[in-house]
């Protein structure tokens, strides 16, 4: 068995669902994604993402999840999923750093989160 996360665009989720219906156990969980739109194959961040900052909607979203820790390709894909780019990964981080929502490195490479 595996777990299959894929984005699709709006207008072609039902066709999605359409086609998984009877390959897949269970019922698929579905999440939309904020600030962001498929352009050449990839996806790309509508910036400016209305509302909390960005390290702001990455903190809630973690908390949410209830994650212990992450490592850095984790953090790029939360910072996605909220509408910015993977490329903020840096700030993000020194942003939850600073606030001591997420702790020093561990030597795996995973950030502890110690903010509840």
């Amino acid at each position: 068995m595996f777990t299959v996360r894929v984005f699709v665009e709006d207008k072609k989720l039902p066709r999605l669902l359409w086609l998984l219906d009877g390959a897949i156990v269970g019922q698929p969980e579905i999440t939309p994604v904020r600030g962001a739109a498929a352009k050449n194959g990839k996806i790309k961040s509508t910036q400016p993402v209305p509302g909390a900052t960005l390290d702001v909607q990455v903190a809630n979203r973690l908390l949410e999840r209830g994650v212990g820790a992450l490592d850095r390709g984790a953090l790029k894909n939360v910072i996605v999923e909220v509408g910015g780019r993977s490329g903020s990964y840096g700030y993000v981080l020194k942003k939850l750093r600073k606030a001591k929502f997420l702790g020093p490195r561990r030597k795996d490479g995973a950030y502890p989160i110690i903010a509840k």
